[in-house]
């Protein structure tokens, strides 16, 4: 019978073989890539054997995931709740989740989401949101309220160091408006009066 003391000092030295010949097995994995048409990529399928996690598709690359049911990022869960793919393209149409909105009938509507969009294309799925700067400067003070009324509903501090900007409409300039009073013989109105007096301030001018 082999003594306690000679068994405990072989197991170190093939647990030492065994460890060396991970990092082998799984370059070797590695190598062989990622199975065909399983959509994983290539950086993704190595981060994963290397590290075990990626980064998240959905993120931009700016968070890291170790979900097995993303499937290494070809079948991102974030994605797939807007519509896509892992490699952002656009799902089909019946593999999409639904809108979710309440409709007129006041039920949740049933219609397949856009790509990129949480919603379907009757319930703002095709906005393209604002795209000027004072559009911009009024979602982001919608958004301050609302984040706003949200701390003060929990009990929690509203940041005071954030000032909130006002949009101030644009005022024409006053001595424009002298100029066309002077020369119209009366005070433009609102309803677009100030374009025709400044053009004849131009023209009279010229």
């Amino acid at each position: 019978m082999v003594p306690i003391q000679t068994r405990l000092r072989k197991v170190p030295p093939e647990r030492e073989r065994e460890e060396a010949a991970v990092p082998e097995v799984i370059e070797r994995l590695i190598s062989r890539g990622p199975p065909a048409g399983s959509g994983i990529p290539f950086e993704a399928w190595r981060s994963w054997h290397h590290y075990g996690f990626i980064a998240c598709p959905a993120s931009k690359r700016r968070h890291t995931c170790s979900d097995h049911c993303c499937r290494m990022g070809a079948d991102c869960r974030e994605l797939r709740a807007l519509g896509l793919k892992g490699n952002c393209m656009p799902l089909p149409r019946k593999e999409r989740p639904i809108c979710g909105a309440r409709n007129r009938q006041g039920k949740p509507c049933g219609v397949r989401v856009e790509p990129g969009k949480r919603r379907c294309r009757f319930h703002g799925g095709l906005s393209t949101g604002p795209k000027t700067t004072a559009g911009r400067a009024k979602i982001a003070v919608a958004q301050r309220r609302r984040w706003s009324a949200f701390r003060a509903a929990r009990g929690e501090a509203v940041p005071v160091n954030r000032i909130e900007p006002r949009i101030v409409p644009h005022e024409p300039d006053p001595d424009l408006l002298a100029d066309a009073q002077r020369l119209d013989g009366r005070s433009p109105d609102e309803h677009g009066q100030r374009r025709k007096l400044s053009g004849n301030v131009r023209r009279d001018r010229q």
